[in-house]
């Protein structure tokens, strides 16, 4: 009888250690889970606004969400295996699974807007005074800089690229300028502008008019193409941010 009582004494003992042990491995587990969503968060607040806040950059954030979410996931694990064998009836790390789950969307969504828009939805203030709604005027800003387009500007049809109102080439000053819809769509298509202008310049590096320091001014509906010194003269002129061509 003595020994019955001391193995279910010793049976309770050890059903109480492992509750309040796998109880420790859920709290520990939601606290990951949290820090988790936690960076999760500032990877989408840092691809809505990248120039805005200076945070660390997505790829840095997403390591850190991914270890904290795995983390909270292997705990949680282990947590409920310890209650299973305790014999307890609530199941722990319902609060780290529900953090990790938002977590995860946090990232998918961070994720989709860094590629989608690299240089994020909320832009810095940057001075635009470009003529966008006229693509004469646009065209007359750019001779001024640039010199007169004497053989006359090619107008390209931009009906088969969504979001993009004007491309107009000239190259007697070797510039040319784009025009868009709305600042949404120029951050959507600015990335396929600039790697299309990249990947001419390189197939026509023996063509001495492609040779240069080639720079891209842009604005908030528009971007325009050209060498060094006419590009810097024409951001004085409309504002912009200038960037070289890589």
């Amino acid at each position: 009888m003595s020994e019955s009582f001391h193995n279910r004494s010793g049976r309770r003992h050890r059903a109480q250690t492992g509750g309040e042990t796998g109880k420790g491995l859920s709290v520990l587990a939601g606290v990951l889970g949290l820090a988790s969503l936690v960076a999760a968060v500032v990877m989408v607040v840092h691809a809505i606004a990248p120039h805005k806040w200076t945070l660390p950059s997505t790829s840095v954030m997403m390591v850190v969400a991914v270890l904290a979410a795995l983390t909270a996931i292997v705990l949680t694990v282990i947590a409920r295996r310890r209650a299973r064998r305790s014999g307890a009836r609530k199941r722990p790390g319902t609060m780290a699974i529900l953090t990790v789950v938002l977590a995860v969307l946090c990232m998918v969504l961070g994720l989709l807007i860094a590629r989608m828009i690299p240089d994020g939805i909320v832009k810095p203030a940057v001075r635009d005074a470009a003529p966008v709604s006229s693509a004469q005027q646009m065209k007359m800003g750019v001779e001024q800089v640039g010199g007169v387009c004497a053989g006359g500007w090619h107008d390209v049809d931009a009906s088969s690229y969504p979001g993009v109102n004007e491309i107009s080439l000239c190259e007697d000053n070797r510039m040319a300028f784009v025009t868009f819809d709305t600042a949404a769509s120029a951050s959507m298509d600015r990335g396929f502008v600039k790697s299309t202008i990249a990947q001419q310049l390189q197939s026509h590096a023996s063509d001495s008019r492609a040779k240069g320091d080639w720079r891209i001014l842009n604005g908030g509906r528009w971007m325009v193409v050209g060498t060094r010194d006419p590009i810097l003269k024409l951001q004085k002129l409309w504002g912009g941010s200038v960037e070289s061509v890589s």
